[in-house]
């Protein structure tokens, strides 16, 4: 079955095309519960999947007569924005340089120290606490 990486979305038409070249237009949009919270997807249908020579490879059911159902997060946006800007060259060689000096003592902290996480979220006295004796250990 293709994977959903194999689907493009086009942001101007709203729409995703199917390796075959068709179209799945939004089609509503539903909410699922999760951890953070409640999250709104917007749910596309492919109404041109009958009789579609690859349907064996996109469908559960080939013969069926619902189409391919594809959903996107509200928020998938944002997410692909960092994502596209790391694969730019001047990125590439920015994060390179990043990773030796600014990465290291974290990674000692999670490894050597076993601070995986800090014991209260914000900036209340624990974190401080935490943050202080962690950065004092490894000497920054």
């Amino acid at each position: 079955m293709f994977a959903r990486s194999a689907f493009v979305y086009d942001a101007e038409a709203d729409v995703f095309h199917c390796p075959a070249g068709k179209t799945l237009s939004r089609g509503g949009q539903e909410t699922r519960q999760t951890a953070a919270g409640p999250v709104q997807h917007v749910v596309y249908f492919g109404d041109e999947c009958e009789g579609c020579e690859q349907a064996s490879q996109c469908r559960k059911n080939p013969n069926g007569e619902k189409g391919r159902k594809l959903t996107r997060e509200e928020h998938q946006a944002a997410r692909e924005r960092p994502r596209e800007r790391m694969y730019r060259p001047e990125s590439a060689d920015r994060y390179k340089q990043r990773q030796y000096f600014g990465e290291m003592p974290f990674a000692v902290m999670k490894a050597c120290f076993d601070m995986r996480r800090f014991l209260l979220r914000g900036l209340s006295e624990g974190y401080k606490r935490d943050s202080y004796f962690s950065s004092g250990a490894k000497g920054l």
